[in-house]
């Protein structure tokens, strides 16, 4: 639902448009933005930020970033052309900060943040929309002309993915983010 919020990008990244905000998600209390970056030399990048909730006061405890391969911001190819309705594109995950409510315990060390993971994902022109099924629920994720998504949530249960056409018929099977490579 965030990322309907977002404006529509420019057809191509320019010295004007530098960067440019592809998809965005949000699971409770975390949440990610994904970037289309244009580089010194004019090659398209990604860049990767996870968010986490603390009392109403939004925190970066890292991301990701690194080179495009392809446009990210071209339209999105045919499930014939991707080999899916939907294309897992990479993943990664980032210790989160100590929640504030707690203490450090004795022993060891420090109490440890919880784990916050993401999975980029490239849904085909035949899909409208994806729903994430996780365990706190499902949400719908709009997908944009380029396809370019991001997903994101805590804990060890990756959430499955489905997607569907403009007209509410499922397109292709349910996917775990977990499996990684479909």
């Amino acid at each position: 639902m965030l990322a309907e919020g977002l404006p529509d990008p420019p057809a191509r990244l320019s010295r004007r448009h530098r960067l440019v905000a592809l998809a965005a998600d949000v699971d409770g209390d975390a949440a990610a933005v994904l970037f289309a970056r244009r580089g010194v030399n004019g090659q398209p990048c990604f860049e990767l930020v996870l968010f986490e909730d603390h009392g109403g006061v939004w925190e970066s405890p890292g991301g990701a970033g690194g080179i495009a391969e392809d446009d990210l911001l071209a339209d999105r190819p045919p499930a014939v052309v991707l080999g899916a309705p939907l294309r897992w594109e990479g993943d990664g995950s980032c210790r989160t900060k100590l929640p504030r409510n707690r203490r450090p315990w004795h022993g060891l060390g420090p109490a440890r943040g919880r784990w916050l993971h993401y999975a980029q994902v490239r849904a085909a022109a035949e899909t409208g929309e994806v729903r994430v099924r996780n365990v706190r629920g499902e949400r719908i994720l709009a997908v944009p002309r380029h396809g370019q998504l991001v997903v994101v949530w805590r804990g060890r249960a990756a959430p499955w993915l489905t997607a569907w056409s403009d007209r509410a018929v499922r397109i292709g099977p349910e996917v775990s983010v977990a499996s990684g490579g479909w």
